[in-house]
């Protein structure tokens, strides 16, 4: 099982898909440019996505915090009898992310945040160039932000200038126990990627995944550490959440996903967790 926090929430299933299976957009669109990401992660697996309304421009002033969140994420894992489930973050789902896996440490077996705004949330970086950033000298240009940025749209605002710590979503390497795959954007308008990528290669101590031809070399790097339990994807030459529109993008991002799972035996355990939920179906059938 898996639960995803997009601007959203994902709930994954740790299982890979069957072998023949073969935001820049931000949170304010909604679920529609994550379809086709959604649609290729989602394969021979169960997803959950947990909403999080007044960052998608739903008309909600309600802004819910750390402890009624993870109230509900304790209701999902017993409603769906979920023993163990991967949690997927991106953008501001990163934070609830990390929220769920510091809350529920012996069911999230695997953390995948991409373009996170919960790593080194200590800096300014995320509060200025979200928030505060001057708008562009060109009115073209500024119009174009005025129809596409949400950071002015009424309900973020709110939420974002009234409902925001960040001491209390920011999340620390050094608290994440379970595997860690860190998908980051070079070109990153929002997240200081460039200090995320250094702060993941010196707590992991990374190193480069060999590519298989000189254009994937060109487009990204892949590292990992030693033990398997760290995972580091770092695009080039794209911006927060353009990952959405590049389907090469999307499928080196969910192999290092699959690559991390068998390594660390998360498939192992989701094979488990299935072969238990066979036995309780069968079990409750018999009784019945």
């Amino acid at each position: 099982m898996s639960i995803l926090c997009l601007s959203l929430l994902l709930h994954l299933s740790l299982s890979p898909p069957p072998p023949s299976s073969s935001n820049s957009t931000t949170p304010s669109k909604g679920i529609w440019f994550y379809i086709p990401f959604l649609s290729r992660l989602g394969k021979g697996r169960e997803i959950i996505l947990l909403e999080v309304p007044h960052i998608i421009t739903q008309l909600s002033f309600e802004a819910p915090d750390r402890a009624e969140t993870v109230e509900s994420l304790a209701e999902i894992l017993s409603l769906h009898s979920i023993a163990h489930c991967a949690v997927a973050g991106h953008s501001f789902g990163s934070i609830v992310a990390g929220w769920a896996v510091a809350a529920f440490p012996s069911q999230v077996q695997q953390l995948v945040l991409i373009d996170p705004v919960c790593l080194l949330l200590c800096l300014p970086d995320v509060a200025v160039n979200f928030l505060y950033r001057s708008p562009p000298a060109n009115l073209f240009h500024r119009t174009l932000k005025d129809l596409l940025d949400p950071s002015s749209e009424i309900t973020v605002s709110h939420a974002l200038r009234r409902h925001f710590w960040w001491y209390q979503n920011v999340t620390w390497l050094q608290d994440v126990t379970c595997p860690l795959v860190v998908a980051l954007s070079s070109e990153d308008d929002i997240v200081p990627s460039t200090a995320i990528r250094a702060y993941v290669q010196r707590h992991y101590g990374m190193w480069e995944v060999k590519q298989k031809e000189k254009q994937e070399r060109e487009e990204l790097e892949d590292q990992r550490n030693k033990k398997g339990n760290g995972r580091l994807v770092y695009w080039k030459g794209i911006g927060h959440g353009q990952m959405l529109l590049s389907l090469s993008a999307q499928d080196r991002l969910i192999e290092a996903m699959h690559c991390q799972a068998k390594e660390s035996g998360l498939v192992r355990i989701a094979a488990n967790d299935m072969t238990e939920k066979r036995r309780q179906k069968r079990k409750g059938l018999s009784a019945a």
